[in-house]
């Protein structure tokens, strides 16, 4: 069994080093090169394109730490893990991978910071204990518009371009039902992550992408750690993907909804009660 696993663990490592591309915060060259005391952790609690990977990308510019999923299971662990020699015959020893996390990227000002999408979770709760000697900043980052999000998210899936980083030939196509699993998943992970900060009692700060977009350095400014007083730079590397598609196919879902195109028995239980705030959303009021 223990053959299986690394056998396994292999694969994953070598089909993430092949996807993720070199301009990626989990590529070895945004590993701290010397090792510094963590004092503070930025936990930033996120949904799938809900802008936290710009925001990430903002935060490295003016803050120095790189922040990043790193405790993604798919292919950021297995990748991160196998570099840094966090695991036996495929299973990650979360105290190793933790230690590793700080020696490699904790900035020389001693912050380290964690993007968290709901699905992350289970794997940071149980190894969370680790990070109890530091000072800890919550931040949740949401998207208002959920139904762009969902119709980003499957795009994403769909042809593999997660940033204008990625190199994907796929084309993705228009499918009601997926694109509303998307937005399930998007609802589901909110929950997660409430209930996350519900049991622990921790204040937070909330932003939207909306206002990251609008107001990019309002935002910078109102997270912990960055002085008041510091130039900040708000051009980042990243390019927004929203384009012609995205728009088509968040219209087309909205009509698809207004027209009942689905299915009250296998659908999402609350698309009766988004229809009919899409209908509101469509009143005139004067």
């Amino acid at each position: 069994m223990a053959r299986y696993d690394a056998y396994l663990h292999r694969l994953k490592v070598t089909a993430a080093a092949k996807m993720i591309p070199a301009e990626d915060f989990a590529d070895a060259r945004y590993d701290e090169t010397e090792e510094t005391q963590t004092t503070d952790v930025m936990i930033l609690l996120s949904t799938p394109r809900s802008g936290s990977t710009l925001l990430c990308e903002l935060i490295r510019e003016n803050h120095g730490y790189t922040a990043h999923e790193y405790f993604q299971p798919f292919q950021y662990m297995p990748l991160l893990a196998d570099r840094w020699n966090c695991h036996s015959d495929g299973t990650i020893d979360g105290a190793a991978y933790i230690r590793a996390l700080r020696r490699h990227r904790t900035h020389k000002n001693g912050w380290l910071g964690i993007n968290l999408h709901g699905n992350h979770l289970p794997y940071f709760s149980s190894i969370e204990r680790y990070l109890g000697d530091l000072r800890v900043h919550y931040v949740r980052l949401r998207r208002e518009d959920q139904i762009a999000q969902a119709v980003s998210f499957e795009i994403a899936m769909q042809s593999r371009r997660w940033s204008n980083h990625f190199d994907s030939k796929a084309q993705a196509k228009y499918s009601f039902r997926r694109t509303l699993r998307m937005l399930e998943v998007i609802r589901n992970q909110n929950t997660v992550i409430q209930s996350f900060l519900a049991e622990r009692r921790v204040p937070y700060r909330d932003l939207t992408y909306e206002c990251l977009v609008a107001r990019p350095e309002e935002t910078l400014r109102s997270l912990p750690g960055i002085p008041p007083d510091h130039l900040l730079s708000v051009t980042p590397r990243l390019c927004r993907q929203a384009n012609g598609q995205s728009e088509e196919w968040t219209r087309k879902f909205i009509s698809d909804v207004l027209d009942d195109q689905f299915n009250a028995d296998k659908d999402l239980g609350g698309l009766l009660q988004l229809r009919q705030r899409l209908k509101l959303r469509r009143l005139r009021v004067t």
